[in-house]
């Protein structure tokens, strides 16, 4: 088990920090910048999850899971076809004025959006809380349209008792809470019909990817997602790098790289990233080999600059 203190002793111990650069500040910089590296060549295995989602017919957009980081398939499982994933760009070739309906046969991410769901049509806001704590010192901010124009409300929690905001949101950028709740916080618009987004208690904003179809479904399908879910985060000392035992030094040589980098050790840094890649794909080999399964690597068989920009198109917070 590797704790975030493990990881900054250690890259004391091989480097000479001659300007307190082994930080938590510099630590968080770097956080999802070394997942990115081990995610990358090894397939990210760990991290595994699957969502579903269900189309509505005439709309373009959806929400993904709010821990989902990157999509590895969009899966049509009504009509039995892969989705396969296209650039922004070819879709605006193809369908110049986006009017055209029916199956949709690729997906491109638009966007993160601090909502999973937005207003039907110019709406109140709905607050509340599942526990009667959370009052007083508990407010909530609702950042997004009115009218046309940015506008930003913020309400006051009364438990388990909704308060609404008094403007009326056409669209919602972000909702988020000024501190932990005792209680989970639900977020809806249009009469309850809408929920926008719900926060649990520690989880002061949420965000999630949201993509676009092409064509544009015609009907209700059925998606399935595979997907890598985000790493936990590491604030404190005790907390836990998610990863599995196998991969942690490689977690260990992507930032002691960085740090090297930091001190313009340029040759030490690019040998030693050439040979963390080479050592991730092995170990993910042995994963392999021991658990009789096949986990592909993401990046191929050689550093994929490509995927590692898409990892920070997708979600990197």
């Amino acid at each position: 088990m590797l704790l975030y203190s493990d990881i900054k002793t250690e890259i004391g111990g091989r480097v000479v920090d001659a300007d307190d650069l082994l930080t938590n500040a510099w630590f968080q910089r770097q956080v999802w910048d070394a997942y990115t590296v081990v995610v990358a060549h090894s397939g990210g295995y760990w991290l595994r999850e699957e969502g579903t989602l269900t189309t509505v017919a005439s709309t373009g957009s959806y929400a993904l899971a709010a821990n989902c980081w990157i999509p590895v398939q969009m899966i049509d499982t009504t009509n039995q076809h892969i989705v396969d994933r296209c650039d922004q760009e070819d879709e605006a070739h193809v369908y110049i004025n986006r009017s055209n309906t029916g199956l949709p046969y690729s997906y491109y991410r638009i966007a993160n959006a601090g909502v999973s769901a937005q207003p039907t049509s110019a709406s109140a806001i709905a607050i509340v809380s599942n526990s009667a704590s959370d009052v007083t010192d508990y407010t909530v901010r609702v950042r997004g349209l009115v009218s046309g124009l940015e506008y930003t409300e913020v309400e006051t929690l009364t438990g388990t008792v909704a308060v609404s905001t008094t403007a009326q949101f056409t669209h919602i950028y972000e909702v988020n809470k000024n501190l932990p709740t005792n209680g989970t916080v639900t977020v809806t618009a249009n009469a309850g019909v809408v929920t926008n987004v719900t926060l649990p208690l520690e989880v002061k904003f949420a965000t999630f990817p949201w993509i676009r179809f092409v064509c544009v479904p015609a009907d209700a399908y059925s998606i399935r997602y595979p997907y890598i879910r985000k790493p936990t985060n590491v604030v404190q000392d005790s907390d836990r790098f998610e990863v599995p035992e196998e991969l942690e030094e490689c977690l260990v040589m992507a930032f002691e790289a960085k740090a090297r980098r930091h001190y313009q050790e340029f040759d030490k840094a690019q040998k030693m990233e050439a040979e963390n890649i080479a050592l991730i794909k092995e170990r993910t080999k042995v994963f392999n080999h021991k658990h009789g399964s096949y986990v592909k690597n993401l990046s191929g068989e050689t550093q994929s600059t490509d995927f590692l920009q898409e990892v920070y198109l997708w979600n990197l917070p």
